[in-house]
């Protein structure tokens, strides 16, 4: 007699290679509408702002109290709120443009000589 062992299932399985599916842009059917801010996030920053501007005479205050690097840390981390980011910009030119460049200026220096 013989007996035969059989394996799981789950360990034979091969993985199924994934189908790729059509993307098709749906329409938004629930759901806040576009621009819609969220409740908890809504009343988090009232509350934010409320207490804020009740404890502004305080934070004055407590603020010139301070020493001056002290203050000057808090101006420096809050200045993210205030101020735009300034990106760095790269201007890439090339060969052709700069031997053009570099022509036309060595003109404008010969008629002002």
């Amino acid at each position: 007699m013989e007996t035969k062992t059989e394996t799981p299932k789950t360990a034979t399985k091969k993985a199924k290679p994934e189908t790729a599916i059509p993307a098709t842009k749906k329409k938004k059917t629930g759901g806040r509408q576009k621009g819609t801010r969220n409740k908890t996030t809504a009343q988090l920053k009232d509350w934010v702002f409320a207490f804020v501007s009740e404890n502004l005479p305080n934070f004055k205050k407590d603020f010139k109290s301070l020493p001056s690097d002290e203050q000057f840390n808090i101006i420096v981390k809050l200045m993210p709120y205030v101020l735009p980011k300034q990106t760095e910009t790269k201007i890439s030119l090339d060969e052709e443009l700069t031997k053009a460049v570099k022509d036309s200026m060595d003109k404008v220096n010969e008629m002002f000589k």
